[in-house]
């Protein structure tokens, strides 16, 4: 095998995948935590058949393996984001509410005020289902989990220059 056999087959492995969810998209239903799982065990699975390869096959170098990783790694991210910028976008949700007709400007920012509404409670639940918040009467708290993840944002944050603008 040589390392261009093995990032073809990565292509391969990915374009599968993509096929697969295409198949499986009503089983997976449009939850976040499915969807990532589907993506994270894929990879899991791709980078457990390429360490085999990489010890197998002489002229596969580990530089080529980690190609063949950064494949997926770049198709699944690309996936995610066009799969979040398509399910959840204010634009196309008041595009899809206008497509009947015109409504009064007033209708149209409850519209947009109950869509944040629905967002920012199913955040709350899918942070408390990963155990990172804590929610007792109407408090929300961080968890030892939460402190952790908070801390990693704040590192990155912090490496990227990121600052807070308005």
């Amino acid at each position: 095998m040589t390392g261009l056999t093995l990032l073809t087959l990565a292509v391969l492995w990915c374009t599968s995948h993509l096929g697969l969810f295409v198949v499986l998209r009503g089983r997976l239903g449009s939850a976040e935590r499915a969807i990532l799982k589907f993506h994270a065990g894929s990879f899991c699975i791709f980078a457990g058949l390429c360490v085999p390869v990489l010890l197998i096959a002489d002229d596969v170098s580990p530089t080529v393996a980690v190609g063949a990783l950064a494949v997926h790694g770049i198709y699944s991210l690309s996936f995610l984001e066009l799969w979040s910028l398509a399910e959840g976008g204010y634009s196309l949700q008041l595009l899809s509410a206008l497509e009947p007709g015109p409504a009064s400007r007033s209708r149209v920012t409850s519209f947009v005020a109950e869509i944040g509404d629905a967002k920012r409670e199913a955040r709350i639940r899918s942070l408390e289902a990963g155990g990172l918040i804590a929610k007792s009467d109407d408090q929300l708290t961080l968890t030892a989990r939460g402190r952790l993840a908070a801390g990693a944002i704040a590192v990155l944050r912090n490496i990227a220059g990121y600052r807070e603008v308005g």
